[in-house]
């Protein structure tokens, strides 16, 4: 007891470590709190404004069951959001001020964590805090961080490490409890708290099912083999208490894992450039660049961008595919066979190869994402920071003295060179595109800097370098037409070049709706390829890419943009039945709502009567979501009185208003010709 209390009591040194700590991660981040929303952040955060803000418990509810990204929606990390604003658009500095200060909650937590894990390992107190405080500063300043933390969006990576470490403090907790013979706290606080830090962690982002993986790899490194130091009574509930909180769930969750697989071979056929075994192939070398970039940061990256990472499409092709793999596996092993020789050492790389479990293994996502080592890494600097501040290790000691001294002051420079990049919107565009020449995305998005800025020659210039890369990527093709045009660039082969795009891109996006919903209800009279004629041509192109005619969703956007051209050319009979049938494919009420207004905006308010009719008729409540929150969404928004009832109930009350209007001044004019 004595021992424990000695524990429990914090000396004044480890306060002022740990505050000095927070600042200094404060100070090297201020610089980017100036910066703005960028790439996923419009699209995942335009929904706070999406019902009209969120200003009461319907549209709380509307929001919070209303993510897109996994089966879960997110709904914790969209209730965050709710501390920044409640309406859209917003001021992008209260986000990013609550991402460092979730940053700042993280630190905390870890340091926290690795001082106990280093008692657990059998450091003394002293060099556990020393350690844990300076594995905590490295993982805190490192600059890989700053796209991660000041990117606002990826909230989303940084709230299951929230939670993940919450749920091994909580295992710590329960711990000591078993240790003081405290068996029903133990139970409430190990086996309850981790399942309710595990479903926070999932509600935040799809990685967070890995919680009870994670801490079921720590018990069986750092606490398990302690477990004949307690009691009888107590080592039995140990055991149990382990099986229930830690080793079911985990095992439900790779059992989950391996069920996602014949999904995620069909979602890569229909969605992505490559089959699921090349991503599966190249993630050894995805896994290889994190540890480089994390071990070794480089002065700049891609950032948000790794469009620009080339997967794997045999054991040498690249050529890193084969070492990445021999490497990953020989890091595997080494962490496998340290566990009992060097239990530091084996928790850090198991954690790390466990973290990226759902991420980098054989889900049919994007195959490389900085962020995506956020919570894989919080471990991964504790074995050095133990190595450094080993007081008895003798030999070797001024390259452990230099590396002390300037791994941090390093790490920081680098952090603050980053966040003062990230402070500044055009500087952040230009030092992405300058770091990822083979990005389409970091490209594009610099194109459009350019453009916004009226240089259209430069930007036009940018777009011809990566279409000549990327042929086939629309993002850029489309947005080259329009450059063309401001600058009178009229050659037919830039035309050409973008049907040839739209014919073989990989995926429809809702950036290329909206970029023909623009070019169509706002022409360019002065551009070829902005008149009808041209618009039709990249739409039936786009409508002959054999991934489009698969997928009844994208084949319904280009229809609706297909009637709405019909609309600009005064063709609103055709453009009704091209809705109708495009509604059909996928049957929608905000489709049909969106149509009707299409064709009440366009001067036929009596088609848009005969849209919803029609959608009524054939469609009314087939939009049934199959699981997950998408269809606790619809749910609400079909209640009795709720908001689809309202929705259809409005633009039906406008459209017979302008019927009305129209019928009225039909009169007058007669009136008038009569007269």
């Amino acid at each position: 007891m004595a021992e424990t209390a000695r524990r429990r009591r914090i000396p004044a040194t480890h306060w002022l470590g740990a505050t000095a700590l927070l600042g200094l991660v404060m100070l090297l981040y201020m610089p980017a709190l100036t910066g703005g929303f960028l790439f996923d952040d419009f699209i995942n955060l335009q929904s706070l404004g999406e019902y009209g803000g969120v200003h009461d418990f319907e549209r709380l509810g509307l929001y919070l069951t209303g993510g897109i990204a996994d089966p879960t929606g997110r709904p914790i990390a969209l209730l965050s959001f709710l501390l920044d604003a409640r309406d859209w658009p917003a001021d992008p500095t209260s986000f990013k001020r609550t991402n460092l200060l979730i940053h700042l909650l993280n630190t905390l937590l870890l340091l926290r964590l690795l001082q106990a894990l280093g008692v657990r390992t059998g450091l003394p107190l002293t060099h556990s805090f020393r350690a844990a405080l300076l594995g905590t500063g490295l993982w805190a300043i490192h600059p890989l961080w700053v796209s991660t933390t000041m990117y606002v969006v990826q909230r989303h990576a940084m709230l299951p490490a929230t939670f993940v470490l919450l749920a091994l403090l909580l295992w710590e907790a329960a711990w000591r409890r078993l240790e003081a013979n405290r068996i029903p706290s133990a139970w409430a606080l190990g086996l309850f708290g981790v399942w309710v830090a595990t479903a926070c962690a999932l509600l935040s982002k799809a990685n967070g099912a890995l919680t009870p993986l994670l801490v079921a790899l720590v018990w069986l490194i750092v606490y398990r083999p302690r477990a004949a130091l307690l009691s009888e009574a107590a080592h039995t509930h140990a055991r149990r208490l382990s099986i229930w909180a830690l080793l079911t769930p985990a095992a439900a969750v790779l059992l989950a894992l391996l069920a996602q697989i014949p999904e995620a071979i069909d979602s890569a056929a229909n969605h992505r450039s490559w089959p699921l075994w090349q991503r599966a192939l190249s993630q050894p070398r995805a896994l290889a660049d994190y540890l480089l970039l994390l071990l070794a940061p480089r002065v700049g990256t891609g950032g948000v961008y790794a469009d620009d990472f080339v997967v794997s499409t045999g054991l040498l092709s690249p050529w890193t595919t084969l070492p990445s793999i021999i490497l990953i596996g020989a890091v595997a092993a080494l962490g496998v066979w340290s566990r009992q020789r060097a239990p530091v050492l084996s928790v850090t790389i198991l954690f790390f190869l466990t973290g990226h479990l759902v991420e980098s293994s054989w889900l049919a996502l994007e195959p490389y994402f900085e962020h995506r080592n956020y919570l894989p890494a919080i471990l991964l600097f504790w074995p050095l920071a133990v190595w450094l501040v080993e007081p008895r290790v003798e030999t070797i000691r001024r390259p452990r003295i230099l590396l002390l001294i300037f791994l941090p002051v390093i790490w920081a420079t680098l952090t603050w060179a980053r966040a003062t990049v990230w402070g500044d919107p055009e500087a952040l565009t230009q030092s992405m595109a300058q770091y990822a020449p083979l990005s389409a995305r970091a490209q594009g998005e610099r194109a459009m800097q350019l453009a916004r800025a009226g240089r259209h020659h430069a930007a036009l210039t940018v777009l011809d370098e990566a279409t000549a890369r990327h042929p086939a990527d629309a993002n850029l093709a489309l947005p080259r037409l329009a450059s063309a045009c401001a600058i009178a660039r009229h050659d037919p082969k830039l035309l050409a070049a973008t049907q040839e795009a739209l014919a073989h891109m990989t995926s429809w996006t809702v950036m290329h709706f909206h970029w023909f919903e623009r070019a169509i209800s706002s022409p360019a009279p002065d551009c070829p390829f902005l008149q009808p004629t041209a618009l039709a041509s990249l739409l039936f192109a786009a409508r002959r890419n054999t991934r489009i005619l698969r997928n009844p969703g994208w084949l319904q956007d280009t229809g609706t943009l297909q009637g709405l051209l019909m609309l600009r050319q005064s063709m609103p009979e055709q453009a009704s039945a091209k809705f109708n049938r495009s509604l059909e494919l996928q049957p929608n009420p905000d489709t049909a709502l969106r149509q009707a207004a299409m064709l009440g905006g366009a001067g036929f308010p009596e088609l848009g009567l005969k849209h919803l009719q029609h959608y009524r008729e054939c469609c009314w409540g087939r939009d049934r979501p199959a699981r997950g929150m998408p269809r606790v969404h619809q749910w609400l928004k079909w209640r009795p009185d709720g908001y689809y009832e309202r929705e259809f109930a409005h633009l039906t009350a406008l459209l017979h208003q302008a019927v009305g209007q129209a019928n009225e001044q039909t009169r007058l004019s007669g009136d008038i010709n009569a007269l």
